[in-house]
Formats: C-alpha cells, sequence, structure tokens
C-alpha cells in the first residue's frame, strides 16, 4: 500500500540584519598632560539613534571624567596603547525579531582609521564603520 506524502510549509524566520555604526573618535592632548577623547556613534538600524562620549583627564589631579549622553550603550578600546584601533561596541536597540517588536542586545568590534597632527596638542581623528551581532548566551538570544 502506497500513502500520499503531504509536505507542509514551515515558515522560516527571516535573517535578522543587526545594523552597523558609523563611528568618529577624536583625541588630543596638550604639552601639560590633558587629554581628551570623544566618540561619536550613529546606529543604522534606528533613525537617529546617536551617541556622544567624552573622556577626559586633567594631570593637576590626576582625574578622569567619562561620560555618554546615553545609557544603553557602551564601548571599550581594550588592553593596548591608548592609540589602539580597535574598538568594541555594546548597545541595546529596538528591532523586530521574529514579528515581536523587542529590544534586543548588539555588539560589534572593528578597526577605526587614525590620521594625526605631529606636533604637541596634536589632533587625531579617525573614523569607521562597525558591523554589529546580536549578543547571545548559550545559544539564545540575550534580548
Amino acid at each position: 500500500m502506497h500513502l500520499p506524502l503531504f509536505i507542509h510549509p514551515v515558515a522560516l524566520a527571516a535573517p535578522i540584519d543587526p545594523g552597523y555604526w558609523n563611528i568618529t573618535r577624536r583625541h588630543g592632548s596638550s604639552a601639560q598632560g590633558h587629554r581628551y577623547t570623544e566618540l561619536l556613534s550613529t546606529y543604522s538600524g534606528t533613525p537617529n539613534m546617536t551617541v556622544l562620549c567624552s573622556w577626559r583627564y586633567d594631570p593637576s589631579t590626576r582625574l578622569e571624567s567619562h561620560e555618554c549622553n546615553a545609557t544603553n550603550f557602551s564601548y571599550d578600546w581594550g588592553p593596548g596603547p591608548q592609540w589602539s584601533n580597535d574598538i568594541t561596541l555594546w548597545q541595546t536597540v529596538p528591532m523586530t525579531v521574529d514579528g515581536v517588536a523587542k529590544h534586543v542586545n548588539i555588539a560589534g568590534t572593528g578597526p577605526v582609521d587614525y590620521k594625526c597632527g605631529g606636533v604637541n596638542g596634536r589632533l587625531c581623528e579617525g573614523s569607521g564603520r562597525i558591523n554589529a551581532t546580536i549578543v547571545k548566551e548559550n545559544g539564545v538570544e540575550k534580548a
């Protein structure tokens, strides 16, 4: 006896494009030892989601200050020298996953290409595009 084979269509989840960040970093220093860094990051997946972070060092007090204008964003230049070319970004962004709107944690690491002036007090500026991936823990989306 031959039974007919039934094939049921299965809805496959559409691949998710978590987007990317366009970033610009400016870094300067003075002969007196003052230093500063500014990071401007714009995430592609959400219109107008731009974050500005700054870091300052005052040698007279030996204090550092750091602030970002968004609490859902953080970054790390890694353990290398202060002119490290790689940056890692983390951000929580609104995204639709399998038809459900939620907040998703994304991250990405990539290079920044710098150009610097050649004297004390020089300004260095670099920019880059960092691709994002959805952060997962043990194969489960961390959202």
